[in-house]
């Protein structure tokens, strides 16, 4: 199991990622309704084209891409996780954790202190040191459905 940094993930080089990146966000957030899979996954190619969304952690296995995590810098000292999924059969291995740790790691070194995310999986953030700051609602237009979601913050330097 390796864990690969990628800087600018929209370069030449390196845009032969997004396919496995597209898949796995397929498979572990809209598997139930394919269309939204799609549409969201285009939500996604967006933001990687987006002038910072373009760092990511991608886990692979055997030259396999079976996770990854998507970064950014929105303002000076704040970093937000758009996207982070590990594909369904290598859940609880620790994988999570250990891309969020190397994010955090990552943010020390660009001297960004606050790392902000929205979730709908509370639990595993706030067993790695995010807090909850705000609900709020994931609109129906992006994905088809109505869904509560947090706003989660975590400090680098704690």
């Amino acid at each position: 199991m390796e864990i690969i940094y990628i800087h600018d993930i929209s370069t030449d080089e390196n845009i032969k990622y997004l396919d496995a990146i597209m898949n796995i966000t397929r498979e572990v957030f809209w598997k139930e309704n394919d269309s939204i899979g799609i549409r969201c996954s285009h939500i996604l190619l967006q933001e990687v084209h987006k002038k910072d969304a373009k760092k990511v952690f991608l886990v692979q296995e055997e030259n396999r891409i079976i996770g990854f995590l998507l970064f950014s810098t929105l303002i000076e000292f704040t970093g937000y996780i758009h996207w982070m999924a590990i594909e369904e059969n290598h859940r609880n291995k620790r994988l999570g954790t250990m891309l969020l740790d190397k994010i955090e790691a990552k943010a020390k070194i660009e001297n960004i202190s606050n790392i902000l995310l929205i979730t709908q999986d509370t639990g595993f953030y706030e067993k790695s040191g995010y807090e909850k700051v705000k609900e709020t609602y994931r609109n129906k237009i992006i994905c088809d459905i109505e869904r509560s979601e947090w706003l989660m913050i975590k400090n680098t330097y704690n």
